[in-house]
């Protein structure tokens, strides 16, 4: 599989957000980049509606910053985002706290999963990113999509 979109949420209402869009169940659930971006866009802002159904301190509108992979789940033909908080940075870059939550068909689920494979290595790369870039540029600038497919693909 592989990342085939990366995007920049441009919402006043959330914390920075960077989502991702996974080939997993995109044409069957989504067909389209914008489609997709808007479930997640939607899925997002239910999170944010629903800090007390989320997971003990999982609290997404005190994050320094969000970032959601979404797919799509072709057995129950669900809209699925995997959301990470980074919290409690003291200072950039610092070394944050990572809370994650999945919202299914708009839903906070309790999967006990965090994300795929492919996911952790978006995450590594997004924290490598973070970690060397000032947070003005963190926080508008997706990973190398090209760089990200090329490791998911174990080249």
């Amino acid at each position: 599989m592989s990342i085939k979109h990366g995007f920049i949420v441009k919402n006043e209402m959330v914390p920075p957000t960077k989502g991702y869009i996974h080939h997993a169940g995109f044409e069957e659930l989504y067909g389209s980049i914008r489609k997709a971006r808007n479930t997640f866009n939607t899925m997002l802002l239910g999170s944010l509606a629903i800090p007390g159904m989320l997971p003990e301190n999982v609290n997404p509108t005190n994050a320094n910053h969000l970032v959601g992979i979404i797919w799509g789940d072709t057995k129950s033909q669900e809209p699925v985002v995997d959301f990470f908080s980074y919290q409690d940075l003291n200072g950039w870059p610092g070394n944050p706290t990572v809370y994650s939550w999945v919202m299914r068909n708009r839903n906070y689920s309790s999967d006990k999963y965090i994300t795929c494979g492919d996911g952790l290595i978006l995450l590594g790369m997004e924290e490598d990113l973070r970690r060397r870039v000032s947070k003005e540029l963190y926080e508008t600038t997706n990973v190398d999509l090209i760089e990200l497919n090329r490791r998911i693909r174990g080249e």
